[in-house]
C-alpha cells in the first residue's frame, strides 16, 4: 500500500507541475516572486483592459504592473480576483477615468500609481472597498501627469492613517482643497507625509468640503504648491479654514506646511500681515533662501522678494471701485488708513462714496477745489485725517464735525472762513491748520486763546483776526478786549424772553385747538375749575356724588362690563381717586324689600351725576333703557345747567351702534367718554362734583350731643361768617349734633377740599 501512495503522489506532483508549465504558455507575464509584469506587453490592439485578460494570471500575485500599454478603460470587475496585490501601476497609459468599484476587493492594497494618463477626475469611491469600507493600507498614490481637474472630497478619507506620499503635480487643478488634512496620519511616527500639487493651475484656497482646522500640534505634511497661479498671501488663505481667527497669520500659516514659492505673485497691500509677523519674528532670518517669494508685478517691484526685501510701507493697494472721478484711492495698511487724493479734482462737494475703509481710517484731501460747504457723507466718521485748503469755505458746521468722531487732523488753510466751531477744540490745535482765513473778532471765540495756547509749538499760534479793522492776536485775545459783558446780558434775557413767548404761544395755540383737554389738564394739575357751571352740586338733597347705570345681566360682555365696573371704576372713584367721591351702585347699596323702580328713581333724584356704562346689552334691555329715560329725566329737571348724564361707552366700537335714534339725540350735547380715550381718568374727575364740604346748623337751639360744646359750634359759625379757611371739623359726622348736616360749600365760598 506504502508504494502504490508514493506513486501517486508522484503522479499528483507532476500534474501540478505541468499546469504550472500551461499557464506560463498561457498568460503573457514575468512570473518572479508573485509579481505580474504585463509592461508593455499586452496587444496594442487592447484598449479596454477586462477579467478576462488576466484569467490565467495568478490571483495570490502581490504585484501588477501594466503600464506603458494602451489601455483607455478598464471594466470594474477586472481586479476582483486580485485579493493579495499590495501594488498596482496603470502608468503610461490612456486611461480617462476609473469605474466604480474598480479597487474593492483591494483591501492589501499599499501603493497605486496611474501617473501618465487622460485622467480627468477622481471619483469619491476610488478607494473604498466592499461594503464602503475604506482602503487604510493606502502608502502612495501617483497621479501625476494627467489632466485631472476635480478632486471628490471623499477620495482622500480620514481612515488613510499610513500615507506617505501623494503626486498631483502637472494636473489640471485650479484650487487647493484641504485633501492633506483630512487623512489621520500619527503625528508622533517621525514621518512626512508628502502632497505634490506642484505644476497646476491653481489661482486660490477653496474650502468646498467645510473642513475645519482643529489640532493644535502642527501638522506632519509637506505640501508643495510651487509653479501654480497663486498671485497673493492674504488673511483669507488661513481664515476660510479656521473662521473668525485672530492671531499670528505668520504662525498659522507654518502650522499648515504650504510651500507656496515660485508662483506669480502681485505685491500689493495683501501679504502684509504676514511679512509684518515675519519681520518681528526670528523666522525672518532662517531659510532666507528656501523661503524666496518673488514679485512678478507691479513691474517697479517685479524680481523682489517681498517677504525679507520690502519695506512695509511699500506694501499698498491701489483701489478704483468707487473711488471718486478724478482721484487716486489707495489702501495702506502700514498707517491703516485709506488714502484719497482729490486735489485738483475741479470738484464742489465732498465724494458721495468712497471705496471700503478696511482698517476704519480715512485720509481725505480735497485741496486745490471749488469746495464751499463740509457735507455730511456715510463715511464722516472715519474721516481721520481732512484736508481743504485752497476751496471756498466761509463757514464750518458744528453738527458736521461733531460727526468726524475719528477726526485727528484737518487743513482749512485759505479759505473764506470768519469763524471757528467751538466743536474743533476737541482736537489739539497743533493738529489744525486756520491760517490764510478772515476771521472775524467775536466774543464767541475767546474761548480759542486758552486752546492756542495749550500746543506752544503749533504753527498758526500767531492767527489774527479782525476787530472793525485792528487785526489782533487770537491767543491773547480777551472778552474785555471785544467789551462782551453787555452782550451775555442781551443773549441771556433774549434766550428768556423767546423761551417765555414760545410757551405762552404754545399753550394758546394747544387750548385753541383742543379746549376741552385744556380744562381738564388745568384742573389736573393746577386745580382750576368753573364751580359756578356746577348749579346741581349745591342742591343740599344730593347725597350721592354719582349714580352708576350697566346691565346687570350674565352675558359674556357684560360679565366684563360688570367686572371692570367693580375692579376698576368703583376703586378709581371710592378708593384711589385723588378725590374720593360716594357712589350708588344698586347691585350693591340697593335697599332690601324696596320696589327697584322706586329705588332707582329715587337714588337717581339723590345725585349729582348718573353715570351710564353703554354696552351692546345695555341698550338692548328694556330695565336699562328705563334708567337712560329716568337719567334724562332727571338731566332736565336740572334745566340742562350742567350735564347731569356722562355716558361711558364700553369700547369705541359702541359709536357706530350709537348712531340711529333714539340714542343719537340722547347723545346729542351729552359728556360721552370712553376707557380708551386719552386722559379717560381724568376727564371723569372734571366732569364728577368737586369736594368740598361745610357744615350747618338746621336749628341753633336744639342742645349739642357727642362732646362739641354750644361755644364750639359758635366758634366755627363765626369764623365761617368771617370768611377764614381751614377750620378744622370732626373726623366723623357721628360725632356731630344732629341738627348739623354736610352740604356743597360752593355758594357760600369757604372750601374744604379732600384730596386723598
Amino acid at each position: 500500500m506504502s508504494i502504490v501512495n508514493v506513486l501517486l503522489g508522484v503522479a499528483l506532483v507532476w500534474m501540478s507541475v505541468l499546469a504550472c508549465f500551461t499557464t506560463l504558455a498561457t498568460c503573457p507575464y514575468s512570473y518572479v516572486t508573485n509579481i505580474i509584469d504585463l509592461s508593455g506587453g499586452l496587444n496594442s490592439g487592447i484598449t479596454v483592459l477586462r477579467k478576462t485578460d488576466l484569467a490565467d494570471c495568478p490571483k495570490n500575485a502581490t504585484t501588477l504592473n501594466i503600464s506603458s500599454n494602451s489601455i483607455q478603460t478598464l471594466d470594474g470587475d477586472v481586479f476582483d480576483d486580485f485579493w493579495n496585490l499590495f501594488s498596482i501601476s496603470l502608468s503610461y497609459n490612456q486611461i480617462r477615468s476609473f469605474p466604480s468599484g474598480l479597487l474593492k476587493n483591494m483591501r492589501s492594497l499599499k501603493h497605486f500609481e496611474a501617473n501618465n494618463n487622460a485622467l480627468e477626475a477622481l471619483e469619491d469611491d476610488l478607494f473604498m472597498g466592499l461594503l464602503d469600507v475604506p482602503l487604510v493600507n493606502l502608502v502612495t498614490m501617483d497621479f501625476s501627469h494627467n489632466n485631472i481637474s476635480n478632486i471628490g472630497s471623499n477620495v482622500f478619507h480620514a481612515d488613510m492613517a499610513l500615507i506617505l506620499n501623494v503626486d498631483l503635480s502637472f494636473n489640471s487643478l485650479v484650487s487647493f482643497e484641504p485633501w492633506p488634512y483630512i487623512p489621520q496620519t500619527d503625528q508622533n511616527d517621525g514621518d512626512e507625509v508628502i502632497w505634490n500639487f506642484q505644476n497646476n493651475f491653481i489661482v486660490n484656497f477653496t474650502n468646498n468640503m467645510n473642513w475645519v482646522y482643529n489640532l493644535i500640534e502642527e501638522y506632519e505634511h509637506e505640501i508643495y504648491l510651487q509653479n501654480n497661479q497663486l498671485s497673493t498671501i492674504n488673511k483669507d488663505m488661513m481664515n476660510i479654514y479656521n473662521h473668525g481667527f485672530i492671531g499670528d497669520y505668520l504662525s498659522e500659516f507654518l502650522t499648515f506646511h504650504l510651500n507656496i514659492t515660485q508662483n506669480p505673485f502681485f505685491c500689493d497691500c495683501k501679504p502684509y500681515v504676514y511679512v509684518k509677523a515675519l519681520h518681528e519674528s526670528v523666522m525672518f532670518y532662517l531659510q532666507v533662501d528656501e523661503h524666496r517669494f518673488i514679485c512678478n508685478g507691479p513691474s517697479n517691484l517685479q524680481g523682489i522678494d517681498f517677504m525679507h526685501d520690502l519695506e512695509l510701507d511699500e506694501f499698498l493697494c491701489n483701489l478704483t471701485d468707487n473711488c471718486p472721478t478724478g482721484c487716486f484711492c489707495q489702501e495702506r495698511p502700514h498707517s491703516r488708513d485709506l488714502f484719497v487724493d482729490c486735489r485738483d479734482a475741479s470738484i464742489t462737494s465732498l465724494p458721495l462714496m468712497l471705496p471700503h475703509a478696511t482698517y476704519g481710517n480715512i485720509s481725505l484731501h480735497l485741496d486745490n477745489n471749488n469746495i464751499k460747504y463740509l457735507t455730511k457723507t456715510n463715511y464722516s466718521h472715519q474721516i481721520s485725517n481732512l484736508t481743504v485748503s485752497n476751496n471756498q469755505l466761509t463757514s464750518i458746521d458744528s453738527s458736521i464735525i461733531m460727526g468726524m468722531k475719528n477726526l485727528k487732523y484737518l487743513n482749512l488753510e485759505n479759505n473764506g472762513i470768519n469763524y471757528i466751531p467751538k466743536e474743533l477744540q476737541l482736537l489739539a490745535f497743533s493738529n489744525i491748520i486756520i491760517s490764510g482765513n478772515p476771521l472775524l473778532c467775536d466774543c464767541n471765540m475767546t474761548w480759542m486763546a486758552e486752546w492756542m495756547n495749550l500746543s506752544p509749538g503749533a504753527k498758526d499760534l500767531q492767527a489774527t483776526c479782525d476787530n472793525d479793522g485792528e487785526s489782533l492776536s487770537i491767543s491773547t485775545i480777551t472778552e474785555d478786549d471785544l467789551i462782551c459783558s453787555y452782550d451775555k446780558i442781551i443773549i441771556i434775557l433774549s434766550v428768556t424772553l423767546g423761551v417765555v413767548i414760545g410757551l405762552v404761544a404754545m399753550v394758546i395755540i394747544t387750548a385753541k385747538r383742543c379746549p376741552y383737554e385744556t380744562k381738564v389738564l388745568m384742573y389736573k394739575f393746577f386745580n382750576i375749575h368753573p364751580r359756578d357751571k356746577y348749579k346741581v352740586d349745591q342742591e343740599p338733597n344730593r347725597e350721592h356724588d354719582a349714580y352708576i347705570s350697566y346691565y346687570q345681566g350674565e352675558k359674556n360682555e357684560s360679565c366684563q362690563v360688570r367686572q371692570w365696573m367693580k375692579k376698576v371704576l368703583l376703586k378709581k372713584l371710592e378708593k384711589a381717586s385723588k378725590r374720593r367721591y360716594t357712589v350708588f351702585c344698586y347691585e350693591r347699596d340697593y335697599t332690601a324689600g324696596r320696589w327697584q323702580a322706586e329705588e332707582v328713581m329715587e337714588n337717581m333724584a339723590k345725585s349729582r351725576r348718573i353715570l351710564l356704562i353703554l354696552s351692546p346689552e345695555f341698550i338692548a334691555d328694556k330695565w336699562c333703557t328705563f334708567e337712560a329715560d329716568r337719567a334724562e329725566y332727571a338731566h332736565i329737571n336740572s334745566n340742562g345747567v350742567h350735564g347731569t348724564i356722562i355716558y361711558i361707552l364700553w369700547n369705541k366700537q359702541m359709536r357706530f351702534q350709537l348712531e340711529s335714534e333714539p340714542w343719537k339725540s340722547r347723545l346729542k350735547d351729552k359728556t360721552v367718554l370712553c376707557p380708551d380715550d386719552r386722559l379717560f381718568w381724568s376727564k371723569i374727575r372734571y366732569e364728577l362734583p368737586v369736594k368740598t364740604m361745610r357744615i350747618v346748623r338746621r336749628n341753633e337751639t336744639m342742645p349739642f350731643s357727642n362732646g362739641i360744646t354750644k361755644e364750639e359750634d359758635n366758634e366755627i359759625v363765626n369764623n365761617r361768617q368771617n370768611g377764614m379757611k381751614g377750620t378744622t371739623f370732626p373726623a366723623s359726622t357721628d360725632s356731630l349734633d344732629p341738627s348739623v348736616v354736610i352740604v356743597d360749600e360752593t355758594s357760600v365760598g369757604i372750601e374744604v377740599s379732600q384730596n386723598i
